[in-house]
């Protein structure tokens, strides 16, 4: 496991995730194994999928607001390096809109 705790790079704190600020979509890396039981278990209210997902998302959301550039470069950067998947994301996993 990963031992920097919260003092994670923003890329490691979303992996296996990458946002897509300009479609607002969610990607999978093609890499890691869990995409099929992540994808399932996303819709599984309160699995660890979608607690993650939500975490993300959410920051995601806090750092749109004000740093928009910075998502579409990180997102720029997976999309040149790695093989990206879709991931469907079940509507009650965004959770309620903020604003």
């Amino acid at each position: 496991g990963c031992s920097l705790g919260d003092a994670k790079p923003f890329a490691c704190e979303q992996y296996p995730l990458s946002f897509d600020p300009y479609e607002a979509r969610y990607f999978f890396y093609a890499d890691c194994p869990l995409y099929e039981q992540y994808q399932s278990e996303l819709a599984i209210p309160g699995s660890e999928a979608e607690l993650h997902f939500q975490a993300v998302h959410q920051r995601n959301q806090n750092i749109m607001k004000d740093q928009p550039e910075f998502l579409q470069r990180n997102f720029d950067l997976d999309a040149d390096y790695f093989e990206l998947l879709p991931l469907a994301v079940p509507e009650q996993a965004i959770g309620p809109k903020t604003s």
